[in-house]
């Protein structure tokens, strides 16, 4: 059930989500921007039980929108509609290196667990720049402050698993990157 989720979030807000028309009400051919204006008066409109997903905002803050949106904005761009599903990917493939390259696996029970360690370490740290690049060039929110503080996110999450790596390779000073180190980011 927990691998389907991912994609069927993404179905569902794919769904549900305010659909913009290409061309305006007169017949003439909308520009980007002008579709992402449409498309974020149409989230003003948008009634939708599956709205949160989508526009950032909680279920519980309708009457309150305006000022929320005007606090931290939190919608996505037109394209990037189904984000939380895909987060929702990318910490479930996350669990999915961790449980998988584990050297207590039977498939890797013969082979070193130094050297399932520091491979698990290396695909986490890959993983990992690779979603901070995806959140770095396609900024899927509305709002610059969203986008960096996702960015930030992002960035914690490589510093977290290149730490692990550096203890993983038994680098000189391990013992204070396993500890208050790695607390600090945890």
């Amino acid at each position: 059930m927990s691998f389907w989720f991912p994609f069927r979030l993404y179905k569902a807000i794919k769904a549900t989500v305010p659909h913009v028309d290409p061309y305006s009400e007169i017949g003439r051919k909308r520009t980007p921007d002008e579709r992402e204006t449409e498309y974020m008066r149409l989230l003003d409109r948008d009634n939708s039980p599956f709205a949160f997903l989508y526009s950032g905002a909680c279920s519980w803050s309708y009457g309150l929108r305006s000022l929320l949106l005007l606090i931290a904005s939190q919608d996505f761009r037109r394209s990037w509609a189904a984000y939380k599903s895909i987060y929702i990917w990318g910490k479930l493939s996350t669990l999915l290196i961790v449980a998988v390259l584990d050297p207590d696996n039977c498939a890797f029970r013969n082979t070193p667990r130094n050297t399932v360690n520091v491979v698990r370490q290396a695909v986490m740290v890959a993983a990992m720049i690779l979603f901070f690049l995806l959140q770095c060039f396609l900024a899927p929110f509305n709002d610059p402050v969203s986008n960096a503080s996702e960015w930030i996110s992002r960035l914690n999450y490589v510093t977290t698993s290149a730490v692990g790596l550096l203890v993983a390779l038994n680098v000189p000073g391990s013992n204070i990157l396993n500890g208050p180190v790695m607390m600090a980011y945890v």
